[in-house]
């Protein structure tokens, strides 16, 4: 690093908390990465600002992916009022596939059947949260390195007075 250490946890909260919960909505999650993304670069953008100097591409990865991070949690937690909504939509699936004459995959029903469209399972949440935050700590490190490159502060230049260009010695006969 250069010698100083962006400022992480505040602006890491609000990116991902804002693309936490933008991709945590049932309508507008197919942009799930883009949330991420762009919650990473709002996070070291942030960071930026309160940074005493430039941020470098890979401070600016260390703010995204805890940006990811944090937006792995607010989605997981987001997304327990719509499990029952998730269930409904994959049930409806196997059952047009049935329908159609295709077979379910071996196991499937059952794992329906057993799943009731209300219940929590403290496993999954967990499982769930895991995976997603290994999959938006990537994804928020992208994000930041992209962030770095927009929203990082430019290396000042010296304000000292211009160099003028020193003329070449006389030639000598």
């Amino acid at each position: 690093m250069n010698g100083h250490t962006p400022p992480v946890i505040k602006p890491a909260l609000i990116g991902g908390a804002a693309a936490g919960v933008l991709s945590g909505l049932p309508v507008i999650q197919c942009l799930c990465c883009l949330w991420i993304i762009a919650g990473a670069a709002l996070a070291v953008s942030l960071a930026a600002k309160d940074a005493p100097g430039p941020l470098r591409p890979g401070e600016g990865a260390l703010v995204g992916a805890a940006a990811g991070i944090a937006a792995a949690v607010v989605h997981s937690l987001v997304n327990i009022p719509f499990q029952a909504v998730h269930m409904a939509f994959f049930r409806r699936i196997f059952e047009h596939l049935a329908e159609y004459g295709q077979t379910m995959p071996e196991g499937w029903q059952d794992l329906l059947n057993r799943t009731d469209a209300g219940s929590f399972s403290a496993t999954g949440f967990i499982l769930g949260l895991l995976v997603f935050a290994a999959l938006f700590a990537v994804f928020g490190a992208l994000g930041g390195i992209i962030g770095a490159a927009l929203f990082g502060k430019k290396t000042p230049t010296s304000a000292t007075a211009p160099q003028t260009a020193v003329p070449p010695p006389p030639l000598q006969p």
